[in-house]
């Protein structure tokens, strides 16, 4: 039995879960339920009485009517408040906020105890067998190591700060309590990336994030577009999200079966003793295609396309958006750096810089011909990933 404080280190990950679904099942169902009613006029009466009110309604609709056309756009695409959150819309974000706070403290907890118990291999946590076929087990199985607890301090952190804001940023929103349901599911995303064991669970999660993106995007799916400003409206923003990244991981599941066809494997330490036996040309295609994920996520040219028209989501959206592919490549790059490393040419570092300064260049240029403010901080959030890759590159050259 390993040590404990590690062993339950799975309270962390499944933390926002259980957030997200008292959230969904609980607090906002009694959100719902003590909103005040609107009552509606009867529609009894005579026959000359409803004639009358007829045709008052009727003159009203067409002095209304006048007045509408210069008015409509704004009023409609104003946010839809209430005048006050009732009692489940605050318990939800103070049920978010308590729950993440406690996750948080755990990960901060663990950070200073590896310092002095390091961990010098990896501990299972949770293992679940989903799926036995023939000889193929197939598991749902999730670890921690030294670099997943930096992580996971990274994420339950940034997401208790959005979570803290957003309590008074969304102030008297209508969708308060599903706003915070959204957070947890995001934060849940990025915890099932840190603590993956295997292929299959971060595609998972990978997918899980997209989900939660194109939910968070969308929140304010009453606005409509803003063409003389080159602003899309949310609706059309998430969706445009939501597809672009599924192109690219289109690619990135490809890789994945590329990898288990050849290995036999979805395990990244069975991946890593196994990767001498297959084909070079084979693994380095399996590879890119794995690679088209995160282009997908970090927005990097040609899928760059979704990241400004995601900043048409609300303010405490945008602040996690750029930084949910670190937890993703955090557990990538530790399990793909050995496959990579088993075949890498001389003048790797040297080919690998070219395109990333490239993509920095075309991004950095995009950003001047925008009329908003808000792409413009997109473009140059997307810009910084080709310029850490740069730096990345020629580090190993050293």
């Amino acid at each position: 039995m390993g040590d404990p404080l590690y062993q339950y280190s799975w309270l962390i990950l499944f933390a926002p879960l259980f957030a997200f679904a008292v959230i969904v099942f609980g607090t906002r169902v009694l959100d719902l339920l003590s909103r005040p009613r609107v009552e509606t006029a009867p529609a009894h009466g005579g026959h000359e009485e409803g004639h009358a009110g007829h045709t008052e309604h009727h003159d009203a609709h067409d002095a209304y009517a006048s007045a509408e056309g210069e008015h409509d756009e704004q009023e409609y695409d104003d946010n839809p408040l209430v005048p006050s959150l009732t009692f489940g819309a605050r318990l939800s974000a103070y049920l978010g906020i308590l729950i993440m706070a406690a996750a948080c403290v755990y990960s901060w907890v663990l950070l200073v105890y590896s310092q002095s118990h390091p961990l010098y291999q990896s501990v299972q946590v949770f293992s679940y067998e989903w799926l036995s076929i023939g000889h193929a087990t197939y598991q749902v199985a999730f670890q921690i190591d030294n670099l997943a607890i930096a992580m996971m301090v990274v994420v339950t952190t940034v997401s208790l700060l959005v979570q803290f804001y957003s309590q008074g940023y969304m102030a008297n929103q209508a969708g308060y309590a599903r706003f915070f349901s959204y957070l947890s599911l995001f934060a849940f995303s990025m915890l099932v990336i840190v603590f993956a064991q295997n292929f299959l669970v971060i595609f998972v999660g990978w997918e899980l994030v997209g989900l939660s993106s194109y939910l968070l995007i969308g929140f304010w799916i009453n606005k409509r577009a803003k063409p003389d400003e080159q602003r899309p409206s949310p609706a059309s923003a998430a969706l445009q999200a939501f597809v672009t990244n599924r192109v690219g991981d289109v690619g990135f599941i490809l890789g994945i079966m590329i990898l288990f066809t050849s290995l036999g494997t979805f395990d990244f330490h069975e991946l890593t003793l196994r990767v001498g036996h297959m084909d070079k040309t084979l693994l380095t295609i399996a590879m890119i295609l794995v690679f088209c994920g995160a282009i997908g996520k970090s927005a990097q040219l040609p899928l760059h396309v979704w990241l400004p028209s995601a900043m048409e989501g609300p303010t405490p959206v945008r602040i996690p958006q750029p930084s949910r592919l670190w937890p993703g490549l955090a557990r990538l790059l530790p399990s793909s750096l050995p496959l990579l490393l088993w075949y890498r040419p001389t003048s790797s570092a040297c080919w690998r810089s070219r395109p990333s300064a490239s993509l920095g260049i075309c991004l950095w240029a995009l950003a001047l011909v925008v009329l908003s403010m808000q792409p413009v901080l997109a473009c140059s959030t997307s810009s910084r990933m080709p310029s850490s890759r740069l730096c990345s590159s020629w580090a190993l050259v050293a």
